[in-house]
């Protein structure tokens, strides 16, 4: 083997041992905890839209959204592993709308209880992006079919 081949091999066994020394670190277990979370979040969403999408169906705005909606609402929802909401907090609610926002509280809480949290305990929280149109209708961004140009 050459001087700089070996000094390539030595390299790569460094920085191997080095990503095993941090795949096992607790900074990389808290990173794979956080990954595992995030992924939990993004499958309970469809779940919970879904969910919401059944339980108001005469709700729901069939096909594409018009140009003008009446208020875009951004809410993280909170659920227990029973299927409970623990918590709704509005990130974003129109100020020139803000009835909006006790409007998708009330539809959150008139759903639950949500499907139970599948083989987990403690709770999920997922960020449901909420698109109300003009005669009270609505879509989900996760569900949405879009919106019309004119």
């Amino acid at each position: 083997m050459s001087k700089l081949a070996a000094i390539g091999l030595a390299g790569l066994l460094a920085l191997a041992g080095a990503a095993v020394s941090a795949a096992s670190s607790p900074q990389s277990s808290k990173t794979a905890e956080s990954a595992a979370a995030r992924e939990a979040a993004r499958s309970y969403r469809l779940v919970a839209a879904r969910h919401i999408y059944a339980r108001f169906p005469e709700r729901i705005h069939a096909g594409a959204l018009p140009p003008m909606l009446k208020a875009v609402v951004v809410v993280e929802t909170t659920v227990d592993a029973r299927g409970r909401v623990a918590r709704v907090q509005f990130l974003r609610v129109p100020a020139h709308a803000r009835e909006s926002g006790t409007q998708v509280r009330k539809l959150i809480l008139q759903a639950a209880p949500y499907p139970a949290l599948p083989g987990r305990t403690g709770t999920v929280r997922f960020t449901e992006v909420w698109l109300l149109e003009p005669k009270g209708q609505f879509q989900l961004q996760s569900l949405s079919e879009g919106q019309r140009s004119e």
